[in-house]
């Protein structure tokens, strides 16, 4: 098991930055924040990235920074949770980075940034050294990149929602996309919707064995689809949770079931 603390693995990686162009695991980087008015504003994260975007530039760190904005406030979030949270990162040396650090995962671009506790130093985790990060927020969020499954698929994450390594996982991606205000909508213009909008997109998908992923629907047809050998237990999974909505917690206790798990 690897001895080395949180706080030196962060200190050698940091040293990476001066010392090699190659392989570097974390860079400072410049964020912009959005306040949304759908929630609380972060406490704090502005001055942390206006503090961060005073030293670096985007020459320095090849991080191009979030896109502009039209207005102050925008319905929803580029962020999956709107604060900073615990949690953690694997990179593919397996090593952990989680004492003293904080986690924010940006949907738009995604990004995994890290905050030094009590500084105001943020850290953009290169997404090429990552194995996977958890979030620990409401619950438990595990991620991975998607390439892990499907290689065609880069620079993004699938959230793991039920796994089994000889058995089926079931996977989450959110995509997430600006969408200025359009001034022109006249029918949105009666209903006073002005602002700019963060839209997510999710979809599901199945994995066999860690194979290629297949999109589902949330419906009971397209997913008993992809058991043929098991349809019946899918299906009367499905009929003594007739009158239950199909949603995560639903579909994860199914995934459970299938995989024989508790």
């Amino acid at each position: 098991m690897n001895s080395m603390t949180s706080s030196q693995i962060i200190t050698k990686f940091i040293k990476n930055i001066y010392m090699k162009k190659r392989n570097i695991l974390f860079t400072l980087c410049f964020l912009s924040v959005i306040f949304t008015k759908a929630q609380e504003s972060p406490v704090g994260m502005k001055d942390e990235f206006n503090t961060v975007s005073k030293y670096t530039s985007r020459s320095q760190t090849g991080f191009e920074g979030l896109q502009g904005y039209s207005s102050g406030q925008a319905i929803g979030s580029q962020f999956f949770w709107p604060n900073w949270s615990k949690g953690q990162v694997v990179t593919i040396n397996n090593d952990t980075i989680k004492n003293n650090y904080l986690f924010l995962y940006d949907k738009v671009r995604q990004e995994v940034f890290i905050k030094v506790k009590d500084t105001n130093l943020v850290l953009l985790a290169d997404k090429g050294q990552i194995a996977s990060f958890t979030l620990f927020t409401d619950k438990r969020h595990f991620f991975v990149p998607a390439s892990k499954y499907d290689k065609s698929k880069k620079d993004i994450f699938y959230e793991v929602l039920a796994k089994s390594d000889s058995g089926y996982a079931l996977l989450k991606l959110i995509t997430t996309k600006f969408i200025k205000a359009d001034k022109t909508n006249i029918e949105k213009a009666k209903n006073g919707e002005f602002d700019d909008e963060f839209v997510d997109e999710i979809t599901y998908y199945i994995s066999y064995k860690s194979g290629i992923p297949q999109k589902i629907k949330l419906n009971e047809r397209s997913i008993t689809k992809q058991f043929p050998a098991i349809a019946k237990v899918v299906n009367d999974y499905f009929y003594y949770h007739r009158d239950q909505e199909i949603n995560d917690s639903l579909l994860i206790d199914l995934f459970n079931t299938i995989n024989g798990q508790p």
